[in-house]
């Protein structure tokens, strides 16, 4: 494997209150066309300081991807929406076919088009196992490509002399029209199981499962205001401490409550009308949390902005640290996803194909002095604007 020391990113894709290494790398790379099979990906590696590796694989990412390593930090596998890879970069066995149906299969070349589809976690009863929650479009939605369903997959990485396996495929935990992405995850108060939520669309519905060392349980709750109304991708999250919980979209606005992660219940919730926030007509946009879980940033594609959790007028503690330029990466580089990373930065990509990556310096300073660094980041290849967890 080809290494280059080059200042990176790499993507956290769940809230945990102990520090291990699941989340030490990520790949992504654009779909691209070509005819050679394999094609040279990026993997951000976090080990101990942050650097640029790359692996020879056939997947190509479109916007959903998912990638796990264990507790060491070695990278064990990593999918698509269409297939799971194994370390290699090739295939895993039975790792093929994920997500079977009409979307996946109109979506093989490039991997499934939904933003926060994906989620791999560690099996709280058994350090050989880990459940890839999974969903994927509807072709024959209303609105176009909603998806319609929440299912696990299980890969048992004793198999194939350690390259892992999976044993069960595409099962499904629930029904229901889903917003679009926004799945997302955090360590039970326990400090073993884990916590799933998938918004229902249009709702204020949330579908709840609980992974524990009996395997997945399913129900669902419903609090705060209702969401949707149109499809725009917008980001989910919970902040490092598990305290909180934040969802925003272009049409509803940004929306915080505080999480109890020992009953799985939301409360006192805040809203910001989504008239404060400068969008374009992409009506794209995410949220992440600081490291300390202090601060909260909004991103659109046209600013970002910073709001105080300790202030008391947490909505009205909104602070807009950085705004859009036009600056080319061959494309316009905005601001559109951000995602908390391990070396306490947050990295923000661009809503379209780009080679740049701007990103927070210091996350959990007040203001101006968290240092927004626009399109800092250079890439050997271009990635999707929502290759992001």
């Amino acid at each position: 494997m080809k290494r280059t020391f080059i200042s990176i990113f790499l993507f956290l894709s769940f809230c945990s209150a102990k520090a291990q290494k699941h989340d030490q790398h990520w790949l992504l790379g654009y779909y691209g066309s070509g005819t050679p099979p394999f094609r040279e990906r990026l993997i951000f590696n976090f080990n101990p300081t942050l650097t640029l590796d790359s692996i020879q694989t056939k997947m190509n990412f479109e916007e959903s991807n998912a990638a796990i390593s264990n507790s060491g930090g070695r990278l064990l596998f990593f999918t698509n929406g269409n297939y799971i890879a194994d370390a290699t970069g090739d295939t895993m066995f039975n790792g093929d076919d994920l997500n079977h149906g009409a979307c996946s299969t109109a979506y093989s070349p490039y991997g499934i088009p939904l933003p926060q589809s994906e989620i791999i976690l560690p099996s709280p009863g058994d350090t050989n196992i880990y459940y890839i929650f999974h969903m994927t479009c509807d072709m024959q939605s209303t609105p176009a490509k909603l998806p319609q369903k929440l299912m696990y997959t299980v890969v048992d990485m004793t198999l194939n002399g350690g390259l892992g396996g999976v044993t069960q495929k595409n099962v499904p935990i629930f029904f229901d029209q889903l917003v679009y992405g926004q799945m997302t995850s955090c360590k039970h108060g326990n400090g073993s199981d884990w916590w799933i939520f998938v918004p229902k669309y249009n709702s204020n519905a949330f579908h709840r499962i609980l992974l524990n060392s009996s395997g997945i349980t399913s129900d669902t709750i419903q609090y705060g205001l209702i969401h949707g109304g149109q499809p725009h991708p917008g980001g989910a999250v919970f902040s490092p401490d598990g305290e909180w919980y934040s969802r925003y979209d272009a049409n509803t606005g940004l929306s915080l409550m505080r999480f109890d992660r020992c009953n799985g219940l939301l409360s006192d919730e805040l809203i910001r009308d989504p008239s404060n926030f400068l969008m374009s007509n992409l009506m794209e946009g995410g949220v992440a949390f600081s490291q300390s879980s202090q601060f909260l940033y909004t991103t659109t594609d046209l600013e970002t902005n910073q709001f105080d959790v300790y202030a008391s007028d947490i909505m009205n503690s909104q602070i807009q640290v950085a705004i859009y330029d036009t600056f080319n990466c061959p494309f316009g580089s905005n601001m559109a996803w951000p995602t908390l990373a391990p070396d306490g930065k947050i990295y923000i990509t661009a809503s379209s194909g780009n080679y740049c990556i701007s990103y927070i310096e210091q996350p959990d300073l007040p203001g101006l002095a968290c240092n927004v660094v626009k399109h800092g980041i250079t890439l050997p290849m271009a990635i999707r604007s929502e290759e992001r967890r």
